[in-house]
């Protein structure tokens, strides 16, 4: 039943290799799931894993935000940014390949060693996705925000940096809800809009780019 965990994060990670065509992926990526292993087999050794989970949605929704998203993201940019030599363009480009192949071997080894509705349907098929989308969201939306920022348009950064809070956010939220007992048809109706948003963006960008492409083509 874990399948459909490890081949969506595979699939969205070959995805990312095809849009970016870049070979630096490669080293890139390999040194996120390296990095994921190192947590893991940190944690499997030296922290106990098992939690009682607490009907606390505030409880829940904190030890998630920073297990599961604040921490390992502000880890992994951290790191990459002071270690890559790079342009800053460069670093956020790659990032998303390193955060996917990490999230590639982490998120599957919190859902295998937690308590918090292990196997369930949500773990197995809504989790995955949600933390697909807020990757990919929070990448679009830092590349937008050094984008508006380079253009002096504050606003339009402020309003990408908080969709990059937003998106941090959710999976979290949306996840503690479910661990106290939430209805899952309502935990659907907050995943569904918060995994599809991303794919609107990525549409409308792709559009805007051949758009551009068909009238620099005419002039």
């Amino acid at each position: 039943m874990m399948l459909f965990t490890f081949l969506v994060f595979i699939l969205f990670l070959i995805a990312v290799c095809l849009a970016l065509k870049n070979k630096a992926i490669f080293p890139v990526a390999f040194c996120g799931a390296f990095a994921a292993a190192l947590v893991c087999a940190f944690r499997t050794f030296f922290l106990f894993a098992h939690r009682v989970v607490p009907f606390s949605f505030s409880e829940n929704f904190a030890f998630l935000l920073i297990r599961q998203s604040l921490l390992p993201l502000i880890l992994l940019y951290g790191l990459f940014f002071l270690i890559s030599r790079d342009s800053a363009e460069f670093k956020i480009e790659m990032s998303l390949p390193l955060t996917s192949a990490f999230y590639m071997v982490y998120l599957p080894y919190c859902i295998i060693s937690s308590a918090e509705g292990l196997y369930s349907a949500f773990a197995l098929f809504v989790k995955p996705l949600m933390y697909i989308a807020m990757l990919y969201q929070v990448w679009f939306s830092i590349k937008e925000t050094k984008r508006w920022l380079g253009e002096k348009k504050i606003v339009y950064a402020a309003l990408y940096a908080l969709a990059a809070l937003v998106y941090l956010l959710v999976p979290a939220m949306v996840e503690a809800m479910y661990m106290i007992n939430t209805r899952f048809i309502f935990t659907l109706l907050c995943a569904v809009p918060y995994c599809l948003l991303p794919l609107v963006f990525y549409f409308f960008k792709e559009v805007k780019m051949k758009s551009n492409n068909v009238v620099n083509a005419i002039a």
